[in-house]
């Protein structure tokens, strides 16, 4: 559910241009937690107990968090974008905006 409203939230605050390069970076982070996690995990638990781990993510959520609360500026730009028209009408466009940046 997380990876869909950043995807949404990524479609919403970069460019046209940008967002193939954005969504593959956020990719590369998930494809990197899942093939570089659980060897890390072994290693840690086979060196310094099975709870190590658990620390690693405790410790790095800490640093995150502290990191999100005073450095992150809210980011509710696209919050801020007027929808006034219809969804099916936005639907309807959509092929019609993808024709207009084929060309680029």
């Amino acid at each position: 559910m997380i990876g869909s409203i950043i995807f949404a939230i990524i479609a919403d605050l970069f460019p046209f241009a940008l967002r193939g390069r954005v969504k593959g970076f956020v990719q590369t982070a998930f494809a990197g937690s899942q093939v570089l996690g659980i060897p890390l995990g072994l290693y840690l638990s086979n060196r310094w107990g099975w709870h190590m781990p658990f620390m690693l993510i405790l410790a790095v959520g800490l640093v995150v968090g502290v990191v999100i609360i005073f450095g992150l500026k809210p980011i509710d730009a696209h919050l801020k974008v007027k929808n006034d028209r219809n969804p099916f009408h936005h639907l309807w466009l959509t092929p019609f905006y993808l024709l207009e940046f084929q060309d680029e």
